[in-house]
């Protein structure tokens, strides 16, 4: 939310079906969110009603696991629709707890390019690519990337024999991408977990590029981050999720590895070998991420009854890079780490003693006030085009999206390098420099040298 929210995202709805008082509490207290409220306890009356409606008539009622879990997003990304115009917002995209939106230069910009005459945007998914086996944050600790398109230059692709994007192969999870669609026109609804489907409408309707005013979408400028897996714990906390919604045979058919009776209930066949390596016990959990999951030298990869050793993997890493089947995405890291050290210099400004431990990577020192913080459920965000943005000279331009109607809205800046903590007197500069970047004065003290 952290992240949207410094794009200028104004409004996150969240499909909550939990019993916790103490979870509804706090998304209800931020301003930003609002719940669609379905299942459980706290399901409202008539959205309730319109869920067993779907679930009555829906062919995916009569399956488990994350056909269910298909049916639920869309349902959540329908209300959110509703919603949304309601509101008077602009655009809505839907993405899951572990994804993150990456616009080409600007979210309002990217989205304000976008022809009339398209009624949904279509946005590639790059997967992480996990280099480390301790894994916290995934968020600021994850920044390499598996990219869907083919490798650059005609050398390679005469060599692969191939000009085509690279497919299901080169990916652990989905290769389909993520939709992002107008939210204040035509009808659009959901269409699966990936795509919307709009009927024709005169919204749509250009005298040279659609007279009919069908449906029309695009691959959009802007991507999607997608960052399953990141560490062994997940692994085994998705299978005990996985474990709840599929029926006991199943889970016995997983200690016996019976792929055909796991696929009726887990639909991807990388959840489908996570999952029955997370039932035969945690350290077979670890053991199946560290070969399938982890990038990281001397991280070892099964092959039948061979073992094979990654070494010189940074080489590897940058020539992957290099070559485009690789991306490096380092704006999510700088802007949440210049958030923390926002939040730290707003503490200690106001006599909350914070300890920065030695060497630890910091954030970038220019940073706008901390936005609100909180985990999220699976999410749909809401963006407008109207609104003033805020620049600073020495890093990207980041424009505020405000709502037409109510609903917050943010500005932020990025800067363009990441710096060590060496010490509590570069501490006092670094909140300096956040001060003076917050009076328009964003000059910056000399970088410390890094600690490795």
């Amino acid at each position: 939310m952290q992240w949207h929210t410094q794009l200028g995202v104004c409004r996150f709805y969240i499909g909550y079906q939990g019993s916790d008082n103490a979870t509804l509490s706090l998304l209800q207290q931020l301003d930003s969110v609002r719940l669609v409220l379905f299942r459980g306890p706290f399901a409202e009356v008539e959205t309730r009603k319109r869920w067993l409606a779907l679930r009555a008539s829906h062919h995916y009622a009569k399956k488990h696991g994350n056909w269910i879990l298909m049916l639920l997003q869309s349902f959540t990304g329908d209300e959110s629709f509703t919603l949304a115009r309601q509101e008077g917002f602009h655009w809505l995209a839907h993405i899951d707890c572990d994804e993150l939106i990456m616009p080409s230069t600007t979210l309002r910009g990217d989205l304000r390019r976008v022809p009339p005459w398209v009624a949904w945007l279509k946005m590639r998914n790059y997967e992480a690519v996990v280099e480390s086996v301790d894994v916290t944050n995934k968020f600021e600790e994850v920044t390499l990337f598996k990219s869907p398109r083919g490798p650059k230059g005609l050398q390679w692709r005469f060599r692969l024999g191939s000009h085509k994007d690279l497919g299901w192969h080169h990916f652990h999870l989905y290769n389909n991408g993520k939709a992002i669609g107008r939210a204040d026109r035509g009808p659009i609804r959901m269409w699966g977990p990936h795509d919307f489907k709009a009927a024709s409408n005169a919204s749509w309707a250009h005298p040279h590029h659609n007279p009919e005013g069908k449906e029309v979408h695009q691959e959009a400028p802007l991507i999607v981050l997608h960052m399953p897996y990141t560490n062994w714990h997940e692994l085994v906390s998705k299978a005990k999720v996985a474990k709840l919604t599929c029926p006991p045979e199943v889970f016995e058919a997983a200690k016996d590895r019976n792929h055909t009776a796991v696929e009726s209930c887990i639909l991807l066949s990388f959840d489908r070998h996570a999952f029955m390596a997370a039932v035969r016990g945690e350290e077979v959990a670890r053991q199946f991420w560290v070969g399938n999951c982890l990038m990281s030298e001397g991280s070892s990869r099964g092959d039948g009854k061979n073992c094979r050793v990654f070494r010189d993997v940074a080489r590897l890493k940058e020539l992957l890079v290099q070559d485009g089947l690789f991306v490096r995405a380092l704006a999510p890291q700088q802007t949440l780490r210049a958030h923390e050290l926002a939040i730290r210099s707003l503490a200690r400004s106001m006599g909350i003693r914070v300890s920065t431990p030695r060497g630890e990577e910091a954030a970038p020192a220019i940073a706008t006030a901390p936005s609100s913080q909180a985990a999220g459920t699976k999410a749909a965000t809401a963006e407008t085009v109207s609104g003033k943005g805020s620049m600073n000279d020495g890093a990207r331009r980041e424009q505020a999206a405000s709502s037409s109607g109510s609903g917050s809205a943010a500005a932020g800046t990025e800067a363009g390098s990441r710096l060590a903590v060496t010490s509590e007197e570069q501490d006092a500069k670094w909140e300096a420099a956040v001060r003076a970047a917050e009076r328009g004065q964003p000059d910056m003290p000399p970088a410390p040298p890094r600690k490795h």
